[in-house]
């Protein structure tokens, strides 16, 4: 039971930096601000499938609590990879343009007149 309460926790953090809940979001034309809190969205996912799986009360409270800490931990370290990774990728591709083969260099020229 755990485990997947774990598990849950980590898809909702990965289902919202994807944006794939901002994408059901305006396919749907509805603003719901837990699809868009990755707290609010573990928060209340695990609670209830705790709750639903047969868990006490107020361990699921708590457990719920302390997978939506962990979820905007885990939200704000892969945002953080996202920035890098888009830095490093707008680089390589300066790179790659600055080393383009002078025939398509020369190709691109001409069909851009």
């Amino acid at each position: 039971m755990w485990r997947e309460a774990v598990l849950l926790a980590v898809g909702c953090v990965l289902f919202i930096n994807m944006g794939l809940s901002e994408a059901i979001q305006e396919a749907l034309c509805v603003r719901l601000k837990f699809l868009s809190c990755p707290k609010c969205l573990c928060f209340w996912l695990t609670l209830a499938f705790l709750l639903f799986s047969g868990c006490r009360v107020i361990a699921a409270v708590g457990a719920s609590f302390l997978f939506s800490y962990a979820a905007l931990w885990a939200d704000l370290g892969l945002t953080m990879l996202n920035k890098k990774y888009n830095e490093l990728n707008e680089k390589l591709s300066a790179y790659k343009k600055a080393k383009a083969h002078p025939c398509k260099k020369r190709r691109r020229a001409a069909n851009t007149e």
